[in-house]
């Protein structure tokens, strides 16, 4: 059943948060960024009908700090939870990739979208994924349509040290 679904799925997503707890000692390592998103990725896996991929662009990983990489990968849970619980999807695709002056994850499915003016009001995890992108001096977008499915994004940018040439 749905329920029962839902529940694991809120016992998993307990789980992967004592795990990511567990790394949050501050080094320096962007905490192996991939490694936790494939992990995240195998887990919905697991209990859902959702296949995802998940491509990084290594010089993405390479320049974030490990609280930024530590912040997307919550976005990403918080992101994936949705998919599943309430957009049923069945295919997803995590990326993030450096553009420019900053790095970017993104969260595409295709599930049943919403309409994102209305969606907001009833708040699936949007207001906590927002604060957690400001706190890293990011900002969060989402676009999604009814029937084709949601892109959420989340942009980090870069200090300008690593940007002046």
């Amino acid at each position: 059943s749905r329920d029962r679904v839902a529940d694991q799925i809120h016992t998993l997503i307990q789980d992967i948060r004592r795990m990511i707890v567990s790394v949050e000692s501050d080094c320096v390592d962007p905490f192996r960024l991939v490694s936790e998103l494939q992990a995240l990725a195998q887990t919905v896996e697991r209990v859902s009908e959702a296949r995802i991929r998940v491509r990084v662009d290594p010089e993405a990983e390479e320049i974030l700090t490990g609280e930024e990489a530590r912040e997307l990968v919550t976005i990403a849970r918080e992101a994936l939870s949705n998919c599943v619980r309430y957009a049923r999807a069945t295919r997803i695709e995590i990326a993030l990739r450096r553009i420019g002056s900053r790095v970017r994850l993104s969260i595409d499915d295709d599930g049943s979208g919403f309409d994102v003016e209305h969606g907001r009001a009833r708040g699936i995890g949007f207001a906590q994924m927002e604060h957690r992108v400001r706190k890293i001096g990011g900002r969060l977008n989402i676009q999604s349509t009814v029937g084709r499915g949601t892109c959420i994004t989340a942009d980090v940018y870069l200090e300008l040290i690593l940007t002046q040439v």
